[in-house]
């Protein structure tokens, strides 16, 4: 009983206290930690792990942004109601569904996502548009084109439970209730 008791301690200290009593600097392993340096001419360079940082950040947030920025809810919904409509208990399953969902969601957002690539993804990448202009362009395209998708009564609707008001056109309504 004494050396169960002993053994817990011992590695309720080390789990407390090992952290600072045995760290060793990244710089022995050669490894640089987040950092960004700014180079001579004006650009910034990242070290890999801000980079897998950021990376991973993006793909944890697109799933969201698919789900809200797309028809994608609505087609899941449709095709679960035609599916119970059917009889079919679980026949398609789950995983065709969310397929068929997502390929009609590109399918419905394709105009948009050629013009988005054509008119500002292109133009970024090659280096004639600056980040902070290609994204306010971008936002403005995508605010356009879900604005003229929405029905007025959904706009009315998420408007009313932001508590703004009404709004003289479609371009001062924000983003947030699109």
């Amino acid at each position: 009983m004494k050396q169960a008791f002993f053994i817990a301690t011992l590695m309720t200290l080390c789990c407390t206290f090992g952290g600072t009593a045995f760290a060793q600097s990244m710089s022995a392993f050669g490894l640089p930690a987040v950092t960004s340096v700014e180079e001579l001419n004006g650009e910034t360079t990242y070290s890999l792990s801000l980079q897998i940082l950021l990376l991973m950040t993006a793909l944890t947030v697109l799933p969201s942004l698919v789900l809200g920025m797309t028809a994608f809810t609505r087609i899941i919904i449709v095709l679960s109601i035609l599916r119970q409509a059917l009889g079919t208990q679980q026949t398609p399953p789950n995983q065709v569904l969310i397929a068929v969902a997502l390929f009609l969601s590109f399918y419905v957002m394709s105009p948009i996502f050629d013009v988005l690539y054509v008119d500002i993804l292109s133009p970024y990448l090659d280096g004639k548009l600056e980040m902070n202009l290609a994204l306010s362009q971008g936002l403005g395209m995508m605010k356009e084109f879900m604005v003229s998708n929405t029905r007025i009564d959904t706009l009315n609707l998420f408007a009313d439970m932001s508590d703004s008001g009404p709004f003289e056109d479609k371009k001062a309504i924000p983003l947030s209730i699109v």
